[in-house]
């Protein structure tokens, strides 16, 4: 949606690096940020940064290549073991898990007590753009409805979440997981985004969306 990753092959170590191309200078910056943030402290790999480069309005992050397929390739259910690649995927997510932090909230900025108290914030701004598009006839009644009872009840909804802040990747899904197939392990993963200290559940949230 942001931009565009090329492999470029260059003639000293490592020979292959991937770069990202994009005109998004303060997106790609924070995905830089996020990734150097990572790489310390998950057990999966994710690409280590080189470069940050502008020219002509067009950004360019140049980044460790990661060799694998994408987890959304239609190939992926033929990997010789979808077990072991179950496992894999399941084991990283569950050590990156295992990192915690006192407070909830941004990676580099974590200022809540409760996650609760994070996410009533973060709802509220939702609440706030849904409510503006319906009454300009933008949103459906149907979402408006679901946000409505959200807000009436969210006290309740949030009464027995875990108050133990995890490391959150924050799109940690199949097309953001490189796969080596013959081995049917997870190789890595790219594209943190909105990275969080979260309730542990948050994450499974787009590791489940579309892709089961």
């Amino acid at each position: 949606a942001s931009g565009s990753v090329y492999l470029v092959k260059i003639t000293s170590a490592p020979y292959q690096i991937a770069i990202k191309t994009s005109k998004f200078y303060d997106a790609i910056c924070k995905e830089r940020k996020m990734l150097d943030f990572l790489s310390s402290r998950v057990s999966y790999r994710v690409p280590k940064t080189y470069f940050l480069y502008q020219e002509n309005d067009i950004v360019f992050l140049g980044m460790d290549y990661i060799k694998g397929m994408s987890g959304k390739c239609k190939y992926i259910v033929l990997v010789p073991s979808r077990k072991r690649l179950k496992n894999s995927i399941i084991d990283a997510l569950m050590k990156a898990q295992s990192v915690h932090n006192d407070k909830f909230g941004k990676y580099d900025n974590p200022v809540y007590d409760t996650w609760a108290e994070y996410y009533k914030d973060y709802f509220v701004d939702i609440y706030t753009f849904t409510k503006a598009k319906f009454e300009k006839h933008e949103i459906e009644s149907e979402i408006m409805e679901a946000v409505e009872l959200i807000n009436l009840n969210f006290d309740e909804i949030f009464s027995i979440t875990n108050n133990t802040a995890c490391l959150c990747h924050g799109d940690f899904w199949m097309p953001n997981l490189i796969i080596d197939f013959w081995k049917s392990e997870l190789a890595g993963a790219v594209d943190p985004f909105d990275m969080l200290w979260a309730e542990p559940e948050y994450e499974l949230f787009c590791l489940t969306l579309g892709f089961g």
